[in-house]
């Protein structure tokens, strides 16, 4: 009996596996990073440079294949004992001009969030599309085999035992900026709920979304929808 991997037929392939291995790049990471670093200059923002012990995160997120580079961003600044969370909406005019407005108060969060995000591994987590190497190299190949039928009938059968995993142009895209003392990093999380739902064993995926909840919760005067 044929045994079918699952199929999202969507716009925007984000990664795709193979029988013979599986092909992931960072081309989408290290672009968007550029484009992100050349909006920053454009809207007048400099490189943070937390003293030791504090730091930046700005947390940019896309909608699909809408035009910009961002449609918004978290910023959370820890500086001492102290973390603050801003949340911007970013627009753009039909010269393509990016527009920056407050989204909502600037908000001080308790210490205890903080840790919590620490907990979920705000600062280290790696990239999406190291996750899905990693997890899809644990995988047996796919394979296909023949069998001949007494009437010598030729049938060519195949198991595919790893999901493919397609996602459209109506997911979200998180871009992590991490700036400490010690230097910056940069990582990406496409659809993190949606990966989540069918990945629910990849701890990754679950401390993703549980960040992005955790600045979005009720009591944040907000929604985390994607």
């Amino acid at each position: 009996m044929m045994k079918y991997g699952l199929l999202f037929v969507t716009w925007l392939v984000v990664l795709s596996a193979s029988g013979q291995g599986v092909a992931v790049n960072h081309e989408f990471d290290e672009r968007w990073q550029q484009q992100l670093q050349q909006l920053t200059k454009r809207l007048g923002w400099s490189t943070p440079t937390p003293k030791v012990g504090d730091y930046e995160v700005r947390i940019w997120y896309k909608h699909g294949l809408v035009k910009g580079a961002a449609h918004g961003i978290y910023i959370i600044r820890k500086i001492n004992r102290n973390v603050f969370l801003n949340k911007y909406r970013i627009q753009y005019t039909e010269q393509g001009s990016p527009v920056v407005s407050r989204y909502r108060p600037k908000h001080k969060l308790p210490l205890a969030v903080w840790d919590k995000l620490l907990e979920r591994h705000l600062l280290t987590l790696p990239t999406l599309s190291d996750i899905l190497t990693r997890y899809y190299a644990g995988l047996p190949r796919d394979s296909t085999w023949t069998e001949i039928a007494p009437d010598g009938t030729i049938t060519v059968k195949a198991r595919k035992s790893r999901k493919r995993l397609l996602f459209g142009d109506g997911s979200v895209e998180y871009g992590f900026s991490i700036f400490s003392h010690e230097g910056s990093r940069f990582y990406v999380y496409s659809a993190p709920d949606l990966y989540c739902r069918e990945l629910p064993t990849i701890p990754e995926l679950r401390n993703a979304v549980d960040i992005l909840n955790e600045l979005s919760s009720p009591c944040q005067h907000d929604t985390y929808k994607p």
